[in-house]
């Protein structure tokens, strides 16, 4: 085993120490030989290693796995703790705390020729024009809510998957299958009531 050396600040630390105690005319040197701790007893880890390192590089030549190395070089694969988004449709239960919340207010409709069927929406899925989904401000993102167009009576069951509308009195974006639904695809904006389920 070979005797670990102290690096250069211990040593000049220990220089110092030495020279504060040394007797008044002494002379000091800026040249000291390399200090050295006695030798430790370690356990000999080297040949496992060796034999990991060997392995690895086997197993990526093959284009395999080095999960079955006895050492700490394989990552385990974190498990998913909850299903992927689906893009259309509802996947999930019901959001008791939103449960019956509602209201009247005007509705439009997005993802017609604006730019943003196939971009992102808030919750993280990708947007589809020709899903049953929605867009509202706060209501938690997974919400089911039914809405009904006032002028005809028909209603539709979306999901709440985006953030929206940024215009003043507008209280949800309809994508364009969910308007067509209602009957308010001619309109453009229609007057609606909604309630979470």
């Amino acid at each position: 085993m070979a005797a670990i050396a102290i690096p250069t600040a211990a040593a000049a630390a220990v220089m110092v120490a030495g020279a504060v105690n040394m007797p008044s005319g002494a002379e000091v040197s800026a040249e000291t030989a390399p200090v050295t701790a006695p030798a430790a007893t370690l356990p000999d880890a080297q040949p496992a290693a060796q034999a990991d390192a060997k392995a690895l590089r086997t197993a990526q030549k093959q284009g395999g796995s080095a999960s079955h190395l006895t050492g700490h070089l394989a990552t385990p694969k974190p498990k998913p703790t909850a299903k992927p988004a689906k893009d259309s449709g509802y996947s999930g239960p019901k959001n008791s705390k939103a449960s019956g919340q509602g209201g009247t207010c005007e509705a439009s409709m997005y993802g017609n020729g604006d730019g943003t069927d196939g971009g992102p929406t808030a919750s993280g899925e990708t947007f589809h024009a020709n899903a049953m989904t929605a867009a509202h401000k706060t209501l938690p993102l997974g919400s089911v809510v039914k809405v009904t167009n006032k002028s005809n009576g028909k209603s539709a069951t979306v999901r709440i998957n985006d953030r929206g509308p940024y215009i003043s009195g507008r209280c949800l974006d309809l994508s364009v299958a969910a308007m067509k639904a209602v009957g308010g695809y001619s309109a453009g904006t229609i007057n609606v009531s909604y309630k979470v389920l």
